[in-house]
């Protein structure tokens, strides 16, 4: 019987030990951001020196290269090899009304089985626990004709 009443006397102190915290929201731990770099088209990276922004930021990982000179360069991904993540240069002045997003690209010297997918994460200026983040995620298929 004392062995029952120290059992719960035990259980009854680290009860009241423990803290209960009412959870109010997520805590955002915000991400790496690649500062703005100016464009000659607001919101347009076209050229190599905009381009380079967004693989050679110190957040973009990967296989990514830019290649050519002026506006015919373009960002060039080795595919089958291990992933990419590009990360873009913050906006100046934040886009507040974002609504659409074109990515241009072109298969060069690829496989019928080479896959490319994109997941594309939109996250606004001033993010809250309460806003959820739109995203984007296809996989383009490529025509074996």
């Amino acid at each position: 019987m004392v062995a029952r009443l120290a059992i719960a006397g035990l259980i009854a102190v680290a009860a009241t030990a423990c803290e209960v915290e009412r959870i109010t929201g997520p805590t955002i731990v915000p991400g790496p951001t690649v500062a703005a770099v100016p464009t000659t088209r607001p919101g347009i990276w076209g050229s190599r020196s905009e381009l380079s922004a967004w693989v050679e930021n110190g957040v973009s990982a990967g296989p990514a290269t830019v290649v050519g000179e002026g506006d015919a360069a373009v960002i060039r991904i080795e595919l089958g090899r291990v992933g990419v993540r590009l990360q873009s240069p913050d906006f100046d002045p934040p886009p507040f009304d974002l609504q659409t997003l074109r990515v241009r690209y072109r298969w060069l010297d690829g496989l019928p089985t080479d896959q490319l997918s994109i997941d594309l994460h939109l996250r606004p200026p001033t993010l809250t626990g309460a806003l959820a983040i739109p995203w984007l995620f296809m996989v383009p298929k490529r025509s074996t004709e």
